[in-house]
C-alpha cells in the first residue's frame, strides 16, 4: 500500500523537474538571442486578419512577411501581433516593400525575430515545477509513515 502514495510522489518529482528543465531552457534560448546577428528584410506582405473571440467579439491580427537573404541563402519569415478590436481603423506597422531590420540564429538562420530583445521568460512553468515540488512531500510523508507501521515479518 506504500507504494501508491510513493508512486504518486515519484510522478510529481518527475513532473516538476521536467517543467524546471523546460523553464530554464526557454531562458537559455531567449539569452542567446541578444548575440544574434542581424541583416536587413523586405516586407513582401502586410495585412488585418479577423479572428472571433469566444465572447462573440471580433479582435483584429496584423500578418506580415519578410524576406531577407544570409551568405547568398533566401528566407522568408513572419509574424502576427495584436491590432485591437474590429470596429477601429488600424495603421499597419509595416508596409509592402518597406526596409526593416530582422535578427536571425546564426545556427539556423530560417530563424528570425524582428527584435534581438529576448521575449521575457515566462515564471509559469517554475511555478509549476515548484508546486509539483511542494505537493510531493505529503505523498513521501504518508509513503514513510505507511512503511514504519508495516508488521515486520519474523
Amino acid at each position: 500500500m506504500a507504494a501508491i502514495p510513493a508512486g504518486l510522489a515519484l510522478i510529481l518529482i518527475v513532473l516538476g523537474t521536467m517543467m524546471v528543465a523546460i523553464d530554464r531552457h526557454e531562458a537559455s534560448v531567449a539569452e542567446g538571442m541578444r548575440s544574434w546577428p542581424s541583416t536587413t528584410a523586405t516586407v513582401v506582405t502586410s495585412g488585418l486578419h479577423d479572428e472571433r473571440r469566444q465572447d462573440g467579439t471580433w479582435i483584429q491580427f496584423e500578418d506580415a512577411t519578410f524576406r531577407y537573404s544570409v551568405n547568398g541563402h533566401e528566407y522568408k519569415t513572419g509574424t502576427s501581433r495584436y491590432a485591437g478590436l474590429r470596429q477601429y481603423e488600424h495603421h499597419l506597422h509595416y508596409q509592402p516593400n518597406e526596409t526593416v531590420r530582422v535578427y536571425y540564429d546564426p545556427a539556423q538562420p530560417s530563424s528570425a525575430s524582428l527584435t534581438n530583445d529576448p521575449p521575457v521568460p515566462s515564471k509559469v512553468m517554475l511555478l509549476i515545477g515548484a508546486l509539483c515540488f511542494a505537493l510531493s512531500l505529503p505523498f513521501f510523508y504518508i509513503s514513510a509513515r505507511m512503511l514504519r507501521k508495516r508488521p515486520h515479518s519474523q
